[in-house]
Formats: C-alpha cells, structure tokens, sequence
C-alpha cells in the first residue's frame, strides 16, 4: 500500500486513468522511475504511478482546502488564501512521500540483501564443497532463511526451471538486481564460469570479496562515527547550554520577555534533534552478516 494514497491499488489504477495524458508527459523528468518501482517490486508502471500521485493530490487538495478555509474563516482576514496555501504545502509534502516510497523499499530491500549475503555465500560454498551441484546449492539457499535474498534465488530457479541456461540467468540478475554488492558477486560467478574456472574456487573467491567488502563498510562507518559524534556533542551540550545562556542574557533586557513557553521550545527542539540524530546514526550503519 502506497503511503497516502487512499484506495487500494486496483481502485486507485481505475480512478487515476483520467489523468494517464498528463502522467506519460510527467513521466520524462522521471527518467528512472519505471526500473525503481521494478526494483521496489511495486506492480506499477511510471505512468500508473505518477497519475495515482495526481489524483491523489487532488482529492487532498479539494478536502484539505476546505477544510483548512472553514477552520481559519473565523480567525483570519485572509482565510481564503492561507488556506489554499496550506492545502498547497500539504500536497507538496505529500507529493515528496510518495515520490521516495519506491526508494525507501529499495534501501530496505538491498539492506536486506547485503545483510544475508555472506551467509547464503557460505551456505552455497560448503554444500558444494561436499559434492552437492551449483543449481541444488541454489535451491537450498531459496528454501533457506536468507531474507530476500532467498526470493532472489527462487525467481533465478524458477526461470531457470522454465528452460533458461544457468549462466544467463545469473548474468540477466546482475544486470537487474538492486543490490550493487549481489551484483558484483554474480558478476563474479559469471565470468568465473565462463573462464572455466572451478565452482568452489569462484564461491571461495566470492565469500572472500563480500567480506572485505564488509570490513572496508566497517571502517567507513568507524570514520564517520568521528563526525556523528562530534555533531552529538553539538546538539546534547553545545546548542543546549548556548541556547539557555544566550535567553539568560536576553532576559536581562526590560523590553524582551522570556517565557515558560520559549524553555519548554527549546527543551523540544533539543528532543527531536536527538532523535533525527538517532535516526541518521542508525541509516549510516553498514549492512553486516557476518
């Protein structure tokens, strides 16, 4: 379900095919969205996407314009247009949620992949190891607990069940997988192959690069934890204390008044820095499965 939106996604494809015209021309300055939204596994195309966005924006921007008009009508002069421009802000906001959803699905999904990627490698390393074939490793790695990574191979078994060569599947799922690591392992197995090499050796080789891979993340986020800590102690002392001495110092002027209100402010605005720096500390963590 898209967030926002307020159909599910049959009704909303047959509301929102008015505005098919204006979506295949709104569709170009989203070059992208069409292998997003196949990456986010969302069953859309551009078109069906952006107009579902159009007439979405629409229907919030004819209750909340009313709305917003009717609660303002008594209190302000110009409630007419304050509130057609809050509807507007609102619709913008909106806008921007629904534009970054497929993203936010594919930042979840690679993370998903990435974690679990070591250990599928593994699993798939010593199953051949003791003479089982690449295709029954693969399988074993479907049927296993690997997250989505486990969906991955059983779509490259089921493609390859329905007829399709071994290596091209592979080779078609590195060209088309979210994941810039899983693309690179597979890659990896596709030349490997194709050069003749051994299949343990190219797994073994495999397992080596996802793990120094993961060591050069770790140190990246060792890096940057430098800087996020640097920025913590910014907003836990620096900003805190300044912001009081500086209403201390504010206070002592006979024409400005400082009240409980303004403590209470910046008590709050300090809570949610804490937690968008929470938040930013937890998106910069690497992927690690092992």
């Amino acid at each position: 379900m898209i967030p926002f939106v307020l159909f599910p996604e049959t009704v909303s494809k047959n509301l929102s095919r008015p505005f098919i015209g204006i979506a295949q021309r709104l569709g170009k300055l989203f070059p992208f969205l069409d292998l997003q939204l196949k990456h986010a596994d969302l069953d859309f195309s551009a078109e069906e996407y952006l107009s579902i966005l159009l007439f979405t924006l629409l229907v919030y921007f004819l209750v909340f314009s009313g709305l917003f008009i009717l609660l303002l009508e008594k209190f302000v002069a110009d409630y007419l247009y304050l509130g057609i421009l809050l509807a507007v802000i609102f619709c913008i906001l909106v806008a921007l949620q629904i534009m970054i959803y497929p993203t936010m699905l594919i930042k979840k999904k690679v993370r998903n992949i990435d974690n679990n990627l070591v250990f599928a490698l593994r699993t798939m390393l010593i199953q051949v190891k003791s003479g089982v074939t690449l295709f029954r490793a693969m399988e074993i790695v479907s049927e296993g607990d690997f997250g989505l990574l486990s969906l991955e191979f059983k779509k490259m078994i089921s493609q390859i069940h329905a007829g399709e060569h071994q290596n091209k599947v592979l080779q078609d799922f590195a060209t088309k997988s979210p994941s810039q690591k899983f693309r690179n392992i597979l890659w990896q197995m596709v030349n490997g192959f194709k050069g003749g090499a051994e299949v343990a050796t190219v797994l073994q080789e495999s397992v080596s690069n996802a793990v120094k891979d993961q060591m050069i993340d770790m140190n990246k986020y060792g890096n940057q934890l430098r800087l996020l800590s640097l920025m913590y102690m910014m907003i836990g002392v620096v900003i805190p204390s300044l912001g009081l001495t500086f209403l201390i110092i504010l206070s002592s002027f006979p024409k400005i008044q400082i009240n409980e209100f303004m403590l209470w402010a910046l008590l709050g605005m300090i809570i949610i820095m804490n937690f968008m720096y929470v938040g930013m500390v937890k998106s910069q963590r690497p992927a690690i499965g092992a």
